[in-house]
Parts: structure tokens; C-alpha cells; sequence
């Protein structure tokens, strides 16, 4: 029996059409429902919706939302840098891991505890700071460069009652306190100037002096003070002696003397035989460095003498003085 005794010389014998090979074109794009393999040689691969790119020749990862790319992965494009970048509806970079980042894309409450290492931020510049308070261990504005907190106006704290400007520091029904280490107040500006800080001394004289007539000015032993400026000052000197004279309407003068030489008015006293306390206080600008201010005595007349009691006397005799600033 043959082939053409059960009718199969047709179908062994029918005309093929001729064999066609299809190829992908390079350029062309098209939908793959699943892609094996281990190797992709370049280029672009977008999900069926856009909203997923990869790039294969840079490395980058992009999700969209259809309009335009909002998060990108790996190797940035315009940049040498690998991180992650998000941008919102409008197109701002919101947060940007490849040395900067921005806070646009934080809602309030979003950041709760910060903690930034030393150097973290090394430049930065807030447009606009809103907050209830601010709570620092200590705020060095600027100090690696001035140590200077420049602000374009004026500070201004509780509701107006106090702000700093051009024209100096306005306090409206307060008061401006200042203290020392110790917790001392050393200016007080509601009507109080505390002399903490001015820099003061005194001494007394205790017991009786006689000044010979003949020897001209001579020191009233221990009234003499010794102080140290640093810088030009205002010295209020004041200087107060118990004297008589053992001559019947013979004058004795005294006089302050600063580092040898006589300043101010020199005070007279001893009239008549009585003792009488006499004396005389005034400003002196003094300059900076160490100094030396006493009292001398002169009984003028030859021959005769005067006397300076002190406080074992019952008497008053003092010397003093208060820096009082330029």
C-alpha cells in the first residue's frame, strides 16, 4: 500500500509558503510580557506605565509620577555622585543625599530630635526661624570668621520692650543688669549703679603727727594708697584731716600729691590753736599703670610746728578714692 492509496500525496506534496526570520529593530521600542537572561547591554528599559526607568548605561533608577521624574537612584545624572534624590509636584528638590539636604519636603513635627555631629554643617543661611524659644548651651555667632551676630535691623525681645538697633539698646519699663563672676550685681540700670566693680580703697590715720615748720611739704604718714588702672580713668580722690597749728592765726596746708606731683586744690586749716578737720574731694583723670596718691602737710612757718591727729585722738583723718570709669 502507498502514500497515495490513503490520500496523503496531496498533503506531502502542498506548497509551503517561504520561511521568514523576524528581527527587532535597535531603534524600536517594544512590550515584552517577560524578560529572562542574565546580560542587558544598555540602554533604557520603562515599565509599561512610564512610571519606573532604567537607565543601564549610568546606573540611575527613576520612578515617576507620569509627569515627571519625582525619585531618583544611583549615579545622578549631572552628577559624579551616587545617592538619592526627591522632587515634588513642582519640580523643587525637596531632599537630596549627595551632599546637601533640603527641607522643603518636611512637614512640621516631622523631625523631632536632631543630633549633628561637630562639622556636620559647616555653611548654612535660614532664610526664616519661627519657634517659641530656643534653648542653647551657648550661641558663637559666626565666631570662626568675626565673632560678630550681624542682623539687618534690630533684635527685638518681648514684644518691643527691648531691642538692640544702631541707635544703642532701648529698655521700656525694664532695666539692664549686669554682674560679675561672682553673681554681684555691677550695673544696674533702673536707677542703681552698684560700685562693685569701681575700683576703691581707703585708709585711716591713727595716730598723731607733728609737722615741723621747717621742713616745707612733708608726708602724713599712713595716708598713702597705692592702685593699678588699666586704662585711663576718672578717680574720684577724697582726702579729710583733723589739724591745728601751736601758733595763733598760723595757717597748715595739705595737699594730695599723685605719683609726685600736686593735683587738685590743697585744703587749709589751724587758724588758731584749736584743732578743726578740714578737707577737700574731686575728679582727676588718671592714666593707665600703677600709681601712688597721699596726703602731704606744710606748717609754713619756721620755727614752729603743726599737728595732724588721728583716730586715737578722737580725731578724723582719712584718705580715699573710686575709679569711676572715662
Amino acid at each position: 500500500m502507498s502514500y497515495t492509496d490513503i490520500g496523503f500525496d496531496e498533503f506531502l506534496n502542498r506548497e509551503l509558503p517561504d520561511a521568514k526570520t523576524q528581527y527587532m529593530e535597535a531603534n524600536a521600542s517594544y512590550l515584552l510580557p517577560q524578560l529572562s537572561g542574565s546580560v542587558i547591554g544598555g540602554g533604557i528599559t520603562t515599565s509599561a506605565d512610564g512610571k519606573v526607568i532604567i537607565n543601564w548605561d549610568t546606573g540611575e533608577v527613576i520612578f515617576s509620577d507620569g509627569a515627571r521624574g519625582r525619585v531618583f537612584l544611583g549615579k545622578i545624572v549631572g552628577s559624579d555622585s551616587y545617592g538619592i534624590k526627591i522632587i515634588d509636584a513642582e519640580g523643587n528638590e525637596v531632599l537630596s543625599a549627595l551632599g546637601k539636604l533640603q527641607s522643603g519636603g518636611l512637614e512640621d513635627g516631622a523631625v523631632t530630635t536632631t543630633k549633628i555631629a561637630n562639622l556636620a554643617v559647616t555653611s548654612a543661611k535660614i532664610l526664616s526661624l519661627d519657634a517659641d524659644k530656643i534653648n542653647v548651651d551657648q550661641l558663637d555667632a559666626l565666631a570662626v570668621n568675626t565673632g560678630t551676630l550681624v542682623v539687618d535691623e534690630s533684635i527685638t525681645a518681648g514684644d518691643g520692650t527691648v531691642v538692640l538697633d544702631d541707635d544703642g539698646i532701648l529698655v521700656d519699663g525694664g532695666k539692664i543688669v549686669v554682674k560679675d563672676d561672682s553673681g554681684e550685681n555691677v550695673i544696674d540700670a533702673k536707677g542703681l549703679v552698684s560700685t562693685t566693680s569701681f575700683l576703691s580703697d581707703s585708709v585711716e590715720k591713727t595716730n598723731n603727727q607733728t609737722i615741723d615748720g621747717d621742713d616745707g611739704w612733708v608726708d602724713i604718714t599712713q595716708l598713702t594708697l597705692t592702685f593699678t588702672l588699666a586704662r585711663q580713668t576718672n578717680v574720684l580722690f577724697m582726702g579729710y584731716t583733723t589739724i591745728r597749728h601751736e601758733e595763733f592765726d598760723q595757717p597748715m596746708f595739705v595737699r594730695f600729691v599723685l605719683d609726685g606731683v600736686s593735683i587738685g586744690h590743697a585744703f587749709v586749716g589751724g587758724m588758731d590753736w584749736y584743732e578743726g578737720t578740714y578737707g577737700n574731694s574731686f575728679v582727676y583723670s588718671v592714666s593707665e599703670g600703677e600709681h601712688t596718691i597721699k596726703l602731704q602737710a606744710n606748717a609754713i612757718l619756721g620755727g614752729t610746728n603743726g599737728y595732724i591727729l588721728g583716730s586715737d585722738y578722737g580725731s578724723s583723718c582719712t584718705l580715699s578714692y573710686v575709679t569711676l570709669g572715662k
